[in-house]
């Protein structure tokens, strides 16, 4: 089973060329991490589908209230989640329980899900700027670039792997405030595929509280 996490892996890769640099510091500029965008929730629903049937569907909730309180909430399909408060981090592991997360962690989780950019875009190579495209009724400022991204599955002798796979990023804005909308993540494996839409939204109604253990 193909299982992403677009917001937690991946790693960087520099791209050469005028015109793609030029792009670069566009996506740069506009990615970048705005305390006056906050607080803000994303909403990802992740389906993974074999040959064009559906096997898997999940949904994850992140919240940002800002650069050191976030949370990742699962609410279908996956187990666990985290809750970083003011810097002191509690991971959730699947009997519901919460665990004290270490300094590292915290630093770690708190890179992936904020990192000073609103898409992760660790590990980005070949970014396009195709302008403005539309997306369920709707046109947005986008922003396309390839990702690694990490597999964990099971052989057949039932032992665990890891390997790296390649996903597509479509990253898209308002073209008014510049503000994230919506991203797209899709890895393909064969007939294996797995899409990731993630939508942001502001939200100053966002808490984000110490778990009770």
């Amino acid at each position: 089973m193909l299982q992403t996490f677009p917001l937690l892996t991946c790693i960087f890769l520099v791209f050469s060329g005028s015109a793609w640099g030029s792009c670069q510091a566009e996506f740069d500029a506009i990615n970048k991490f705005r305390s006056t965008a906050t607080p803000f929730e994303i909403n990802t629903d992740i389906t993974e589908t074999d040959a064009g049937r559906v096997e898997y569907r999940s949904k994850v909730a992140i919240r940002v209230k800002n650069a050191n309180s976030a949370q990742v909430a699962v609410s279908e399909g996956l187990i666990g989640g985290l809750t970083i408060v003011g810097g002191d981090g509690w991971a959730q592991s699947a009997d519901g329980s919460w665990k004290a997360m270490s300094r590292t962690e915290v630093n770690f989780a708190l890179q992936r899900i904020v990192g000073g950019r609103f898409f992760d875009s660790i590990g980005a190579k070949e970014l396009t700027c195709p302008g403005i495209r539309d997306f369920e009724g709707k046109s947005y400022k986008a922003y396309t670039y390839q990702q690694a991204v990490l597999e964990d599955g099971m052989d057949d002798g039932s032992h665990p792997y890891q390997r790296v796979l390649q996903s597509h990023v479509t990253a898209l804005f308002d073209p008014v405030s510049h503000l994230p909308m919506v991203g797209i993540i899709e890895v393909t494996d064969g007939p294996h595929k797995v899409v990731s839409i993630d939508r942001f939204r502001l939200n100053t109604a966002v808490k984000i509280e110490k778990p009770i253990q």
